[in-house]
């Protein structure tokens, strides 16, 4: 799943697909790596609205503090 984050996410402008795929495995996935990997992902972003509100509100949602 990790290294399928990283095949994704390699495009310079992620589909709005593809972000919020990657926002619900921040969300739900049950592996931490994998959603460690996905708010990485999500992190090349950051500049764009849409996924600087995602991951601020995935944050208040973790419950692992290595996220």
């Amino acid at each position: 799943k990790v290294e399928k984050i990283f095949e994704l996410t390699g495009h310079t402008q992620p589909s709005t697909a593809l972000k919020k795929a990657l926002v619900k495995t921040l969300n739900e996935d049950p592996n931490t790596n994998v959603r460690l990997a996905a708010m990485e992902a999500l992190g090349k972003f950051y500049t764009e609205k849409d996924v600087r509100n995602a991951l601020i509100n995935a944050l208040g949602n973790q419950k692992d503090p290595v996220v």
